[in-house]
């Protein structure tokens, strides 16, 4: 008697055990779902706002284009300035420093827009100007003649040509704040210490007007 009733209490015993490891695993199961399916949705959620985030980057403003024009004449510093497309000859007036007072202000049309690549010219009191094209106007004949004008190009300008360093081009500026200019190119060889040699690498290269 005592045997069976033992016999039992272990099989009731064994069978709880079993119920309460199968609802264990249950629970398990059903807590290792749940964070998994946090761990998706928090992933979704995630991928979701960095796409929202590419989406504004991707929205940034293209970067404004450039001209590069080359002032000189009767500005108080000559050169080569990088100014915003849509820009005017007014403006790179200001970035080279304004007008001198032997300026000829009248000569220039200051709204005019900028081209890519132009030469901007101020002439000075009693010299004669140049005729600036219309908007409607092209500048192809300016930018196939690339040549370089000894008579109002400054020292930077005149060191991209072969031959001409630092030295020359400052031989070349006395000479021409002397004498008024160069009449034609080959003038050039009368700067001390510029020869037949020096000038026949840059003859093609140069102009006077």
């Amino acid at each position: 008697m005592k045997n069976r009733k033992i016999i039992r209490s272990g099989t009731i015993g064994l069978f709880l055990a079993l119920v309460l490891s199968a609802c264990a695993k249950q629970d398990t199961v059903i807590r290792t779902y749940t964070t998994e399916a946090e761990t998706v949705e928090g992933t979704s959620q995630s991928g979701q706002t960095g796409k929202e985030k590419d989406t504004s980057q991707s929205g940034s403003t293209d970067e404004k284009e450039e001209c590069i024009v080359y002032v000189c004449g009767a500005v108080k510093k000559e050169g080569v300035y990088r100014l915003e497309e849509g820009k005017r000859v007014a403006d790179a007036v200001e970035m080279a420093g304004g007008f001198t007072k032997q300026a000829r202000t009248d000569a220039v049309n200051l709204a005019r827009p900028l081209k890519d690549g132009e030469q901007i010219y101020i002439p000075k009191q009693g010299e004669a100007g140049r005729e600036e094209p219309g908007p409607e106007e092209s500048y192809s004949a300016q930018e196939e003649d690339d040549r370089v004008n000894i008579n109002t190009a400054d020292a930077a300008l005149l060191m991209t040509l072969p031959g001409i360093g630092e030295s020359k081009a400052a031989d070349i500026l006395a000479f021409r704040e002397k004498n008024g200019g160069f009449t034609k190119p080959d003038d050039l060889m009368k700067v001390p210490g510029i020869k037949e040699g020096t000038y026949k690498k840059i003859e093609n290269r140069i102009r006077t007007d």
